[in-house]
């Protein structure tokens, strides 16, 4: 839709582990029964029952269908943000909008007990809001690729480009839940462009231990090389074959001139 990347999620771990714990966790949950465990509600899951936990586990899966199909097609979509940005740093920017989401619904939380005022009391299950500040540096680093156009009736006609898709598809999952999802939406949205602008802090953090989880993933222990060993009473005949090649080398580069110059070298030596 929106660029010329190669199909699927090679060499995207993040875009890839993504896409799969989102169909993963869902069907595990509906399977074993456990989908209230990524509800939230002020009243009754904070103040009565005192279930402080779903602030960190109410963003780790969609509940319906109809939103793991969006999540998955939108989470393909931002794959080129990882090859633009690199694993390290995309993980980083979706560790933060989790952290700030989580931090602005406790804030929220916070004042509705201190004020007796249900301000906020849902929050749509899912990453809503983490795709919607992922979807704002879509928007600021990746560029239209292509424009096309719509003809109506007469001579009207509508413009559209490659992120006219995406934005359908945005759209269609900020309202998948009614105003809960909306809010999410709009949160994510926010917190996405202040991060993304350097407003609030978090714009250049980076995920610790990434360089050593990599290199652990890139280069196993049970790897090893399959060239022969050096033998050190070898290593000066080799040396000797090596400068000999080179000198027979240089000779051969020298010996190939031009055509031009070799007909007025026979002009010059006669």
């Amino acid at each position: 839709m929106s660029s010329s990347l190669p199909t699927g999620f090679k060499d995207l771990p993040v875009s890839k582990g993504l896409a799969i714990s989102t169909i993963i966790i869902p069907l595990v949950a509906s399977l074993s029964n456990m989908k209230y465990l990524f509800y939230y509600a002020y009243d009754p899951f904070l103040i009565q029952y005192k279930q402080f936990w779903r602030l960190f586990t109410f963003q780790i899966a969609f509940l319906n269908e109809s939103e793991v199909l969006l999540g998955i097609v939108l989470l393909y979509q931002f794959r080129s943000l990882e090859r633009l940005f690199g694993s390290h740093k995309f993980i980083s920017i979706i560790i933060v909008l989790y952290g700030y989401i989580i931090f602005i619904t406790s804030i929220i939380a916070t004042l509705n007990f201190y004020t007796g005022l249900k301000w906020i009391n849902f929050m749509s299950s899912g990453p809503t809001g983490i795709i919607l500040g992922i979807f704002f540096h879509f928007k600021e680093f990746i560029p239209i690729m292509y424009k096309f156009e719509i003809y109506g009736i007469g001579n009207n006609k509508l413009i559209l480009n490659d992120h006219a898709f995406i934005h359908l598809i945005i759209f269609q999952l900020s309202i998948s839940q009614g105003w809960k999802s909306i809010g999410s939406g709009l949160l994510g949205w926010i917190i996405g462009g202040l991060v993304c602008r350097g407003v609030i802090p978090g714009k250049q953090w980076k995920l610790p231990f990434w360089n050593s989880i990599q290199f652990k993933r890139s280069n196993p222990t049970n790897l090893r090389s399959n060239s022969p060993p050096i033998d050190p009473q070898n290593l000066g005949n080799t040396e000797q074959n090596n400068s000999d090649n080179n000198n027979i080398d240089d000779d051969d580069a020298t010996e190939t001139r031009p055509l031009a110059s070799q007909f007025l070298d026979t002009f010059r030596r006669s």
